[in-house]
């Protein structure tokens, strides 16, 4: 679109002081404040059509410098849209370069929480062989002077406690301890006349 012309605007102007004039020259039966506003109305609308036509014209220089700068060097538009796409591609990979790093640093926390627990379980199996032996070993010495009755029940433990020592570690690890040491008396019993002691 073709701007308007220092011509055009020239003879706007005209046109708008011969309006005013016209009016200067209006009969004194109008009142002053008719013709004040009709003078206020008539340089607003010149000047609104001033600007539309300013207006127009700066459209029309930006519209023709784009059209000479594409019909000149149409190659600039392909880097610029090469360029753009050559950075996306950049940031996608280092955000996946990032998210790579935060998921291997989430895996090594789980691997070193695993590693305290099998450790921690391993420490717990320990300590219940411990006590299993130990357990063994006092029911050994206690059998030595027990009654006969006791001695079986004694023997019984004793062959749950080599049980329990023979299942896997992991068996071990998992379930409770057993109270055992509830299945044995707690004192032994007074021996009875005619029984061998």
């Amino acid at each position: 679109m073709a701007g308007p012309s220092q011509a055009d605007l020239d003879k706007l102007i005209a046109t708008s002081n011969e309006a005013l004039q016209k009016l200067k020259g209006a009969k004194i039966e109008q009142s002053v404040e008719t013709v004040i506003e009709q003078d206020i109305a008539s340089h607003t609308a010149a000047i609104k059509r001033i600007e539309e036509m300013q207006r127009s014209k700066a459209q029309a220089g930006w519209a023709a410098r784009l059209q000479r700068y594409l019909n000149r060097d149409g190659a600039g538009l392909f880097w610029v849209v090469t360029t753009g796409l050559l950075c996306g591609m950049a940031w996608t990979r280092l955000q996946e370069k990032y998210e790579m790093e935060a998921l291997r640093s989430e895996t090594d926390r789980e691997r070193r929480a695993l590693e305290g627990q099998r450790q921690r379980e391993d420490a717990r199996v320990e300590e219940l062989t411990w006590q299993q032996k130990k357990l063994i070993a006092d029911l050994e010495q206690a059998m030595h002077g027990s009654s006969w009755s006791l001695g079986r029940r004694i023997e019984q433990v004793l062959l749950e406690a080599k049980q329990r020592l023979a299942a896997p570690a992991e068996t071990q690890a998992a379930e409770e301890p057993a109270p055992v040491v509830a299945k044995t008396a707690p004192t032994a019993p007074p021996p009875v006349k005619g029984t061998m002691i």
